[in-house]
């Protein structure tokens, strides 16, 4: 559903150093463009690549986020930003949380040092504890219509025959086909 995408996309905004607030309307398509981050700045491209210092990710080590990488989140979050105004994480499938990594977690969700952003990506809520659910902000993401895909591939000039392989196996899931352009 691009819920990774749009997360990284909005660490990206919140930091980067040339953003630009102002919205354009481009006549002849009627759409809105501007207002994003500008993917070439020094912070963009390092959260891109993972290495900015004010920003975490965690993603499942053998399937389980490990209580071990909750406390290393802990104590990175109580550091104050080095580059930003924000101390920022993505714990990307917050469901494979081991039960000691949602306990960790809960200390840290409930007491977060200065100004830290915590963002969970999970397909499975229900999976998480119900005190962790009740101090979150719920988003959710629903499958991309065929014919919204469509249009994005074919702007991009991918072939039809292409296209209509890429829409079955992205199930509606935009992210699916933007890691596919990344790396086919």
């Amino acid at each position: 559903m691009g819920k990774k995408t749009l997360a990284i996309e909005f660490i990206k905004f919140i930091n980067c150093l040339e953003k630009d607030f102002s919205l354009r309307l481009t006549p002849y398509r009627n759409e809105v463009s501007g207002a994003g981050p500008c993917q070439k700045c020094l912070s963009c491209q390092a959260i891109e690549r993972r290495i900015h210092p004010d920003f975490i990710f965690i993603e499942p080590i053998d399937n389980e986020i490990q209580v071990s990488q909750i406390r290393d989140l802990s104590l990175k979050l109580s550091e104050k930003p080095s580059f930003s105004s924000f101390k920022t994480a993505i714990l990307d499938k917050a469901h494979l949380m081991n039960q000691e990594a949602q306990s960790a977690f809960l200390k840290t969700l409930e007491e977060p040092k200065g100004n830290t952003i915590l963002i969970l990506i999970t397909e499975y809520p229900e999976r998480l504890f119900s005190t962790i659910l009740s101090r979150v902000q719920k988003i959710k993401f629903y499958p991309v219509k065929k014919e919204e895909i469509e249009k994005f591939l074919k702007e991009r000039k991918i072939p039809k025959k292409e296209i209509e392989g890429m829409i079955k196996i992205s199930l509606g899931k935009p992210g699916l086909i933007y890691d596919f352009l990344k790396n086919p």
